[in-house]
């Protein structure tokens, strides 16, 4: 049975109900001519006739027309709008990185907290009356954190209200209900001090207590480094067909040498969409329409090749399956 590549994407998902019409209008038949134009493979014989460019972009622009606008235009707005409702993610994914990212954040609202319940004493003492505006805020701050969790009923209501402190020498003190920021953050950091011993540890172990061998090298177990873009692979891998039977070539992804400097047609081809999809959007300073690099490009494409030829090695076995049970 041929195993499928997971659940589908956000833009695999928007694809399939894409407006053709409003796609086609937004990217233009004329756009698509340029970024195959920017994709076009140069010759590199000086004697080839015009005569067969010619008929070679004739053919391109009859397939452009008989279907391969719509192809492009669908895919298009498809990225575009799973760009937009993209959920975003911190830039930093690395375990260290966030639990850095969790600790610094607790810390800073447990501080912002002690600051507005400070306000709300400084006002009852000065006044007799309680802050209502701060106070109201502090309660549906602190209920949101912790409120769920209350056994006794009232009792989180209470513990909002300035009161003595309880012995004599004390003044008024109150819980502003976000205490738990404060264990949160020193929790995080133990667990970045643990994490950072067992690490040490690991990396000083012999290989064979890790499973490693004399030609691999000691690594950890979690190991840093970006996640695929599963909505941009899936893009370019909608490019890469559409290029393959637009253009004829195979779609490929190199940086060029070092004397012509220059990127191979694919790569030039989809630096060419993403181009057009930063013009179409509202928000152009976005970094998120930037073009992939090269190793990004090229790491897609060696996915779904790997992906295809799994597929094809398991339509055949399931036909020497069907085969054999005849």
């Amino acid at each position: 049975m041929v195993k499928d590549k997971g659940f589908p994407t956000s833009y695999e998902l928007r694809k399939r109900v894409i407006d053709l019409e409003a796609a086609k209008a937004l990217f233009s038949q004329t756009f698509m001519t340029a970024a195959f134009e920017a994709g076009g493979h140069r010759s590199r014989s000086k004697t080839e006739d015009c005569s067969t460019q010619q008929r070679s972009d004739l053919a391109l622009r009859r397939w452009i027309n008989k279907g391969g606008h719509d192809a492009v235009a669908r895919a298009c707005l498809a990225y575009a709008l799973s760009l937009e409702h993209q959920i975003d993610r911190p830039a930093e994914s690395k375990f260290e990185d966030l639990l850095r990212q969790i600790a610094h954040g607790a810390t800073r609202i447990a501080q912002a907290a002690d600051t507005l319940a400070a306000q709300v004493l400084t006002h009852y003492q000065e006044t007799g009356q309680v802050d209502r505006l701060r106070a109201e805020a502090l309660y549906r701050l602190g209920h949101a954190l912790e409120g769920g969790f209350d056994e006794g009923i009232g009792s989180f209501e209470r513990s909002l209200m300035p009161r003595l402190s309880g012995h004599p020498l004390g003044g008024l003190d109150m819980n502003h209900g976000m205490a738990n920021c404060v264990m949160l953050a020193d929790r995080a950091e133990r667990v970045l001090e643990d994490y950072r011993a067992w690490a040490k540890i690991m990396r000083a172990a012999p290989p064979a207590r890790r499973g490693a061998t004399a030609s691999k090298p000691k690594t950890l177990p979690m190991k840093s480094g970006k996640r695929p873009n599963r909505d941009r692979d899936a893009f370019i891998e909608d490019l890469a067909a559409i290029y393959e039977r637009g253009s004829g070539y195979q779609a490929k992804a190199n940086r060029g040498s070092l004397t012509n400097g220059d990127v191979s047609p694919f790569a030039r081809f989809v630096e060419r969409v993403f181009h057009e999809l930063r013009a179409q959007s509202y928000l152009p300073n976005d970094d998120r329409f930037d073009a992939p690099s090269v190793d990004a490009i090229r790491a897609a494409l060696k996915r779904r090749q790997g992906r295809r030829k799994a597929q094809k090695q398991g339509a055949k076995s399931e036909k020497s399956n069907g085969t054999s049970d005849s």
